[in-house]
């Protein structure tokens, strides 16, 4: 079986477009149709659910001609690979024109019933962050400026189904923020906090509670409101969390920002309410907390940038 998976995602590559003619890298892309996966009786007989992260490359047009799954349970990823042969998202475009890029998606398995958690979806965090690796090599590859990604995210989203486009406001929040737009990032970050807009399907926003409430604070830090900061840092550690704020914890640049402004206390009471979704950081919220205590500055790492 394995033999099998390896040959079909090659040959479903050979007949692609040749990675050498792929001229940028836009991950999370929206797409414009999607063909759900059929699901492996494998999988079915145990109750299993998941979620297949793969590299797709894209055609001018938007189409699939390659996917190279990077994470997931083993029992999803053909069907993952053959699903998403069938998607079609937007076009890049580049100096006006539409061009061969690199994207990635997430192919969802679900069963009826069944609770989705990071241990029912079987995520693995060595798989997790090799792949994150594998994105960042990628976006040195293919640099992009933050009002390109601002750019990207906005065409990719003309036209998405609301539920799509809400899912999405954290990030258009935190690109505008990161191009200088601070009225699109406090509008992208106030809509994601908007619980009329929501729709009805989706029953939690953990990641729109927290990175809405994050850019807020960071417009008001810019704008020298700390009180107003300091507010929106407690909002945000209220979060309901979601598989990444689970996984890999909150973006901690607010907090950071609020410490630069020797905010200690409350970035103290944000930890505190982090670990309620962030069980997996508790030794390293100990640690920060204790360096705090000690009058230093913590190092923050990966977690000033997811």
């Amino acid at each position: 079986m394995r033999v099998a998976f390896l040959l079909s995602i090659t040959v479903f590559g050979l007949f692609g477009q040749s990675n050498q003619d792929v001229q940028a890298f836009v991950p999370n892309m929206n797409w414009l149709k999607r063909v759900e996966p059929v699901f492996p009786e494998e999988a079915r007989s145990q109750r299993l659910i998941g979620a297949v992260q793969l590299l797709v490359t894209l055609d001018s047009n938007g189409l699939v001609t390659a996917a190279e799954p990077l994470t997931g349970r083993p029992v999803f990823r053909q069907a993952a690979a053959d699903a998403i042969a069938h998607w079609q998202f937007q076009p890049v475009i580049r100096n006006g024109r539409p061009v061969p890029a690199l994207t990635t998606a997430s192919v969802i398995f679900r069963l009826p019933g069944e609770k989705i958690t990071p241990e029912s979806m079987g995520s693995n965090l060595t798989e997790e962050k090799a792949a994150a690796d594998r994105m960042h090599e990628l976006e040195l590859r293919f640099p992009r400026s933050p009002e390109q990604v601002l750019t990207d995210l906005e065409q990719s989203l003309e036209g998405a189904p609301p539920l799509e486009r809400f899912l999405h406001l954290p990030q258009l929040a935190i690109a505008a923020l990161q191009a200088g737009d601070l009225n699109k990032a406090t509008a992208y970050a106030r809509e994601s906090l908007d619980s009329s807009a929501q729709p009805k399907s989706l029953q939690r926003n953990g990641n729109g509670v927290h990175d809405g409430n994050m850019v807020l604070g960071l417009v008001a830090l810019k704008g020298g409101d700390i009180a107003a900061a300091r507010q929106y840092l407690l909002e945000a550690g209220k979060t309901v969390g979601s598989p990444t704020l689970n996984s890999f914890g909150p973006n901690m640049t607010l907090a950071k920002g609020l410490l630069d402004a020797g905010e200690r206390d409350v970035v103290l009471d944000y930890f505190a309410e982090c670990r309620v979704i962030w069980k997996l950081g508790s030794k390293q919220l100990d640690d920060w907390s204790a360096t705090i205590r000690g009058g230093g500055l913590p190092e923050f790492g990966a977690n000033l940038v997811y």
